[in-house]
């Protein structure tokens, strides 16, 4: 003999084909110009590259404060020394960007096998100008990336779509330099997807420039940059360490 179930009113009420409202979640970029606004020191912590098995891929991103963080770069180990890592910068008060290797071995904790390049960047007042642009695109839904510094000569991050106006010679910005920049942030606009890399835009030398795009869901399967723009560099493995 079968049992019959007696639903409560408020089961019968519900409506299966109602829109669940979803949460809003701050992204990076957000999170950034939320702590920017009210005076908080944080270091933005980037996946600039990352070779064989790894828990996230280039483009991951983490919001460090003195006293939380936001977003994750893989989690475990390595997450908790990149964060010990970035209040030792907030707290001693670093202005530079910078990166550092972690081979994910049992040194770590984490016994992945791959290498992540992890870029930190002190993020403070002199910053805020980078930041209201990019908030700017990612408000906008439009494709958008940064080109930071990470070398010896000091040079402002800009801030680029996908038309790239702002990669063009000026202070800290060589034309040589900017013809490579150009055509790697092209590549990472053409992937459709978040992703950042290390570039060298000098032969032989260590990486001296991060490069960072975020592409909004609604444009990854339709932003596109000239073809030309989009061939795969070798060069941009090479990566400078944290002093």
């Amino acid at each position: 003999m079968q049992s019959s179930t007696m639903l409560s009113p408020a089961c019968t009420a519900f409506t299966p084909n109602r829109p669940r409202e979803r949460k809003h979640m701050k992204s990076w970029i957000e999170d950034l110009a939320t702590r920017l606004d009210s005076g908080q020191p944080a270091v933005l912590v980037t996946v600039a590259a990352a070779r064989g098995s790894t828990p996230r891929a280039p483009g991951a991103h983490m919001v460090v404060g003195p006293r939380d963080s936001a977003g994750s770069i893989g989690g475990g180990q390595l997450e908790l020394r990149a964060i010990e890592l970035a209040r030792t910068m907030i707290a001693d008060g670093a202005t530079r960007p910078c990166v550092q290797r972690f081979p994910l071995g049992a040194s770590v904790g984490q016994c992945c096998g791959g290498v992540m390049e992890l870029a930190f960047e002190p993020i403070g007042v002199d910053t805020g100008e980078w930041v209201r642009v990019a908030l700017t695109h990612a408000g906008a839904h439009r494709p958008w990336g940064r080109v930071v510094a990470i070398g010896a000569t000091p040079a402002p991050t800009r801030v680029f779509d996908a038309h790239l106006h702002a990669l063009h010679a000026d202070a800290g910005y060589d034309a040589d330099s900017v013809r490579v920049l150009a055509e790697r942030a092209a590549t990472l606009l053409a992937g459709h997807a978040d992703g950042a890399l290390l570039a060298n835009t000098r032969p032989g030398g260590d990486a001296d420039w991060l490069l960072d795009a975020s592409v909004p869901p609604s444009c990854r399967s339709c932003c596109s940059v000239p073809a030309t723009w989009a061939a795969p560099w070798p060069g941009y493995w090479r990566a400078s360490r944290c002093a």
